[in-house]
């Protein structure tokens, strides 16, 4: 019996061991395992900042890197002049010039970090943007005054009363959007000389130069494209000779040159020369030619030539348009008759209002027949009214309603301590004078768009007062 009572005392031991560290059949609480630790994002071995090496002041300079996307890592920017950023892409505006290291540290949960270095140069183009500069881009060595440039101006374009186009010395464009208030120069990649610029709408134009230049835009002029060389084939002397530019649409585009044409439909990609004296060209792209003692006409870009008129004087002028139909030639005479001692001077015109098929021919009446006359300009607004200017000791201006059978000589209303300096004409028939004031005081310009029946007075840039060539822009409103 005294071995039985020891083996019950060590089956209650145990049972009491057990319980106490939680085990037993009768114990339902689960044992959770512990929590595993996540890696750290991996910041990518092959890291890079991605910004421009340059930028300019007042501008935001955009700056990224390789691992922007990556999720997880911290990004910390600083830009050399006491800014930070903790942007993966940030922009910055530096307010100096200066080089500036730019750096860039990326971390990640674990501490580990990787950081690069950057250099940007910031420059000061503000006060240069629009200006001729030698290299792209507003770099290089820009005019400073006179501004846009001191390039000699050869021609210039107006599209509309806002849009315009001017071309020049060393290759140079510049373009107005604002009525010639402000100009921005146009990258042509040449450095010849450009004499002349049209366009067909806001998009497709040329311009021409010497030594066979010929650009093509189809983008208003902020892209241009060289073209096939205008020069004249035959000769042996084609570099300098002076080209006038006619753009008919899009397409079609026409170089006249001494006797020659040069003629593209196909937006210049060919051209086809022919032999016309070309004196005028109308919008439809009818071509008149005063060659000779004759007058040719040709409606297919001067494929052909039709013969309208024949024995004219040598003096003759025009043909001048008059009105959309109206065709006008004028043939001055100035003899000197040795019995008087006088110039005597006669003006026959011819008009036609059907193209060109038919024909009047008459005397000019009303003006003076003797004296040292010049015809100067003759200007029709439409088929009946028309302005003529004669210079020599006249200097006068005469008006017609009649289709030029009968002209009347214009008052000009002087004033008693001025006279008269200039008087100009435009192709619409607006007169242009400047008076000289008696006691030196200068000069006052005032314009006419009424055949000289009224004036307002026009003040000129700087102190200039003479007008070489005036130009209607837009169309009255």
């Amino acid at each position: 019996m005294k071995h039985t009572r020891q083996v019950v005392a060590i089956t209650v031991l145990l049972s009491s061991l057990l319980s106490a560290c939680g085990g037993g059949g009768d114990s339902s609480t689960p044992v959770e395992p512990p929590t595993p630790v996540a890696p750290a994002t991996v910041i990518p071995e092959a890291l890079s900042i991605k910004a421009a090496a340059t930028a300019d002041v007042g501008s935001a300079a955009s700056f990224d890197n390789s691992a922007a996307a990556v999720s997880g890592l911290k990004f910390a920017w600083t830009f050399g002049d006491g800014a930070s950023s903790a942007e993966p892409a940030p922009k910055h505006e530096f307010a100096k010039v200066g080089d500036y290291d730019v750096t860039l540290k990326v971390s990640n949960e674990a501490g580990t970090s990787k950081e690069l270095k950057f250099r940007v140069s910031v420059n000061n183009r503000a006060h240069v943007k629009g200006l001729a500069c030698t290299g792209a881009a507003d770099t290089g060595w820009c005019w400073q005054s006179p501004k846009p440039s001191g390039n000699e101006r050869a021609d210039i374009f107006f599209l509309d009363a806002q849009t315009a186009w001017s071309v020049g010395a060393n290759g140079e464009v510049l373009k107005t959007t604002d009525g010639a208030k402000t100009w921005v120069a146009q990258v042509t990649g040449l450095r010849t000389r450009l004499t002349a610029v049209r366009f067909a709408d806001a998009n497709n134009g040329w311009a021409v130069g010497e030594f066979g230049a010929v650009l093509r835009s189809v983008d208003g002029g902020a892209n241009w494209t060289l073209q096939a060389s205008w020069m004249r084939q035959d000769s042996a002397y084609p570099y300098n000779y002076p080209v006038s530019l006619y753009v008919i649409n899009a397409s079609t585009a026409v170089i006249a040159g001494d006797g020659f044409i040069k003629v593209s439909s196909d937006g210049g990609a060919s051209w086809v020369q022919r032999t016309l004296a070309l004196s005028r060209i109308d919008a439809d792209g009818t071509m008149w030619s005063r060659a000779n003692d004759k007058l040719l006409k040709s409606t297919d870009l001067g494929k052909t030539q039709v013969e309208m008129l024949s024995n004219l004087n040598y003096g003759a002028a025009g043909p001048l348009p008059m009105g959309k139909a109206g065709i006008f030639l004028s043939e001055a005479s100035q003899n000197y008759d040795y019995p008087s001692g006088q110039y005597l001077f006669k003006l026959n015109l011819r008009r036609s209002l059907d193209g060109g098929s038919s024909w009047d021919r008459f005397d000019a009446l009303g003006l003076p027949s003797s004296g040292y006359l010049n015809l100067q300009k003759i200007a029709f607004s439409d088929a009946s009214t028309g302005v003529l200017i004669l210079g020599g000791n006249s200097n006068a201006l005469y008006s017609t309603n009649d289709g030029g059978r009968h002209w009347t000589a214009v008052p000009l209303a002087l004033e008693a301590n001025t006279y008269l300096s200039q008087l100009t004409l435009t192709a619409a028939g607006a007169v242009f004078r400047t008076l000289s004031i008696s006691n030196g005081s200068g000069f006052e310009n005032s314009l006419s768009e009424d055949g000289g029946r009224t004036w307002r007075k026009v003040t000129l840039p700087g102190d200039s007062y003479e007008v070489g060539d005036l130009r209607q822009v837009a169309a009255k409103t």
